[in-house]
């Protein structure tokens, strides 16, 4: 349990123009949720060690996951200034005037075809996108879940973008960008930047 300074480098996987960002699952107080997620549960005790939470002004607004020592992976609608990364906290405690679970929540969610995809979402969804849901519905991520992972069988494979409102209707899963299309860039960043920080640290030669 321990926070991250701001400065911590951030990713952010950027959503293809013409996307439907509607109802982005980022909190902001106007939708009328409560956060709870549908069909969730308690996580056991730091069961999700890679879970992050930024905060902005002790205002949890979305999540991230922790893809390297010093990097998290994050939705690009959830890039503002000034976050305060927590990670490893199974409670954040009282953040915000706003009702919230104390703890940390889990889903147990099915991965749907990409034909599916399509035909709930016509024209909204690109290649770099997967959807993931319940037909019965119940089960969702929801306000505040924004940027945060899916995980299947200990792999990353997406990040929490966005989805039909209410939360957890039957037959409209949400969607989630395809981290495995952004692999490439996520390894040219990151070492972009480390290249750069070495340069820093020597100094001139």
């Amino acid at each position: 349990m321990w926070p991250l300074a701001a400065v911590i480098a951030f990713l952010t996987t950027a959503l293809s123009g013409g996307i439907s960002q509607e109802h982005p699952k980022i909190i902001n107080g106007t939708n009328g949720t409560n956060g709870f997620l549908p069909g969730g549960y308690t996580c056991p005790p730091h069961s999700q060690p890679w879970q992050a939470a930024l905060l902005v002004q002790g205002r949890l607004l979305c999540g991230a996951v922790l893809i390297h020592p010093r990097w998290v992976l994050t939705a690009a609608h959830c890039l503002k200034n000034g976050y305060r990364v927590h990670l490893g906290k199974h409670a954040l405690g009282h953040v915000e005037a706003v009702s919230f679970p104390q703890t940390l929540q889990c889903a147990n969610i099915q991965l749907r075809s990409d034909e599916e995809c399509r035909q709930v979402y016509p024209g909204k969804i690109t290649p770099n996108m997967l959807c993931a849901g319940t037909q019965e519905g119940g089960k969702d991520s929801c306000e505040g879940d924004s940027g945060g992972p899916l995980v299947c069988n200990g792999v990353l494979h997406g990040i929490i973008s966005w989805g039909d409102f209410p939360c957890g209707q039957p037959n409209r899963p949400g969607v989630y960008t395809r981290v495995s299309k952004y692999v490439p860039w996520i390894r040219e960043t990151i070492q972009k930047w480390t290249t750069q920080e070495q340069k820093w640290t020597k100094g001139p030669q």
